[in-house]
């Protein structure tokens, strides 16, 4: 029988915010680290989800209700869906994190434990960072201009974390020696 292993996956992006109301973001479905979640799970893998606020959870788009759908029809659907999925609660922990500083220090913190095996890291993490101001900006100044720091990359503290990591194209890390019947890091999650 082959070892359950623990995951993390990072998915969404993470925003730089230029005063209370507005911020630089990205523009994406990231679909695919919600499907990957899902495939991990139902093989009984744990998974550590950590996203911003908006990004997919796994198993929500099944979850989501039909309008257009009869009720009584999506509601029986859901139920069914609900108990599905229900016995994956356990293997499932979901991070929200509110900006660059909020998803570094977390995924550090989850890296640094031995226990990982991959890091699946799609989040797209902000390359820049600015002060963020504590007032919404006015529209009387006309013209705005704005001046932007660049970040620490992320994935080279994972990897002084982490000295057994294993290079891949970017997004996907394994953590260590794959357990027997785990030598094609492209199949990992079967």
């Amino acid at each position: 029988m082959r070892k359950k292993l623990k995951i993390i996956i990072t998915s969404w992006w993470t925003d730089v915010f230029i005063d209370d109301i507005r911020c630089i973001s990205n523009f994406s479905r990231w679909t695919t680290c919600s499907l990957i979640a899902e495939e991990a799970l139902k093989r009984w893998h744990e998974v550590i989800y950590i996203c911003s606020k908006g990004a997919k959870l796994p198993f929500e788009k099944e979850l989501k209700l039909d309008i257009n759908i009869d009720i009584k029809t999506e509601l029986k659907r859901i139920k069914e869906i609900h108990k599905k999925i229900s016995k994956f609660q356990n293997k499932l922990t979901v991070v929200k994190i509110k900006d660059f500083y909020d998803y570094k220090d977390k995924l550090l913190d989850f890296v640094k434990d031995k226990s990982i095996d991959i890091c699946i890291l799609w989040m797209a993490v902000s390359d820049f960072w600015l002060k963020k101001t504590n007032w919404k900006i006015s529209l009387d100044f006309g013209k705005l201009t704005i001046e932007l720091e660049k970040l620490p990359k992320i994935i080279n503290e994972v990897k002084n974390i982490r000295k057994n990591i294993i290079k891949g194209n970017g997004l996907v890390f394994p953590l260590g020696k794959f357990p027997n019947g785990f030598n094609d890091r492209t199949r990992f999650i079967r």
